[in-house]
């Protein structure tokens, strides 16, 4: 039994070595692609020591971390934290302690920390830790400590960590490390609780990476605003859809009548018309979509939408007892049962098996050429999946 105690705490010590060179902590640990970490939390003497706990933006430690004493809890507070506040000294606790290159990391340096590292979950002599060995095996030592709210303390066997990344409302992304071994990096909380502070360096290197990066969003935010307004200039008008081509074949000519109306404060208003295969020969579909249209990427439109199958009707012109006892019923249904009808025709029907107006969030129209009165473009559906599907798409000006 003495033998395997000896052993263990032996492991122990391997597992716990620390690549820092002396005692003199904090230190700068090269972990590799996984960046450059705090050997130690905020407020603590060593790796081993748990250090303080902060609210979300603030950079005191406190004794109660209830939502009332929480110094940002106004909307109008809240709303200065669109993007994060790493290296904001008013915001940012390590860069407010340790100086302008220390920074609370970003959700996406803590997802390189917890996917490029190896990790490990270990108790010694009471007191838990989480171990991440980098790919070029530097180490850093983070301890499980858990959370404070209000006044007390809960889940001693797990570690958080805030990120600088807000999340909606009032809450923020973080560093959830648990009893497994499983570090996450998706998770968010209320600001308001007290976590750990486990700083990132950021070196000369990185901050030219980052003035290269801000400058091309400025140029990018610049050649956007500019396609932006020549789009208000020459989209604005009703067009009808001549060629949705696909599949070796053209929609347009298939059943389906499509009209975009394009406003110039950003909205737009598309009505579809389907008449199904000559086996429910007399049946139409029509209905609408509404929503937001904006230039994305290097210059293509986003038809974001609001709301989808506004007002569906059902009309039936043939001469079949059963079809036109169908669509009766369907038209004195309620609004439920209408929108789930067309979505069923559409989903099914309309585009052999991929709706138009698919998936989540919107279509976008790409490589957009403008001649006249008519515009040609490729026309992407399921933008939630990658813009999967694309059409080519001509549009005739008609209004």
């Amino acid at each position: 039994m003495r033998q395997e105690e000896e052993q263990k705490k032996k492991q122990d010590k391997a597992d716990m070595k620390l690549s820092c060179p002396d005692n003199n902590h904090p230190h700068i640990i090269d972990m590799g692609e996984a960046g450059h970490w705090a050997c130690c939390n905020v407020g603590a003497k060593n790796p081993f020591d748990k250090g303080s706990f902060f609210s979300w933006a603030e950079i005191e430690p406190k004794d109660n971390y209830s939502k009332y004493e929480y110094k940002f809890k106004e909307d109008a507070q809240m709303a200065q934290f669109k993007t994060g506040i790493e290296g904001n000294a008013q915001y940012d606790v390590a860069t407010a302690k340790w100086g302008d290159s220390w920074r609370t990391p970003t959700q996406e340096q803590i997802k390189n920390l917890t996917t490029k590292c190896k990790t490990k979950y270990k108790s010694v002599d009471g007191k838990n830790y989480m171990i991440f060995v980098a790919p070029n095996n530097n180490t850093i030592v983070l301890p499980c400590a858990g959370m404070r709210v209000e006044s007390n303390a809960y889940y001693a066997d797990a570690g958080y960590y805030w990120s600088s990344i807000p999340y909606m409302e009032n809450s923020a992304f973080y560093m959830g490390l648990e009893m497994g071994g499983e570090a996450t990096s998706s998770t968010f909380y209320a600001r308001n609780i007290g976590m750990n502070i486990r700083p990132v360096y950021i070196t000369e290197e990185d901050k030219k990476a980052e003035e290269a990066k801000k400058q091309k969003e400025a140029e990018n935010a610049k050649m956007l605003a500019q396609k932006t307004a020549e789009l208000k200039r020459t989209l604005p008008g009703k067009w009808k859809v001549t060629r949705l081509f696909n599949d070796a074949y053209n929609r347009c000519e298939s059943g389906l009548a499509m009209t975009l109306q394009i406003k110039a404060d950003g909205t737009y208003y598309a009505t579809m018309t389907y008449t199904p295969p000559v086996t429910k020969q007399g049946v139409k579909l029509t209905f609408g979509v509404k929503g937001k249209w904006s230039v994305v990427n290097n210059g293509d439109v986003l038809l974001k939408w609001e709301e989808r199958i506004i007002n569906p009707q059902f009309t039936y012109s043939g001469n079949d007892i059963w079809t036109r006892r169908d669509i009766q019923r369907i038209q004195n249904s309620d609004e439920s049962t209408k929108f789930f009808s067309a979505r069923a025709v559409a989903e099914n029907k309309l585009v052999g098996g991929l709706w138009i107006f698919c998936g989540d969030g919107g279509n976008l129209i790409s490589d957009i050429k403008i001649s006249g009165g008519q515009v040609h473009c490729n026309y992407w559906t399921g933008v939630s999946s990658g813009y999967g599907r694309a059409y080519d798409c001509i549009m005739r000006k008609i209004q």
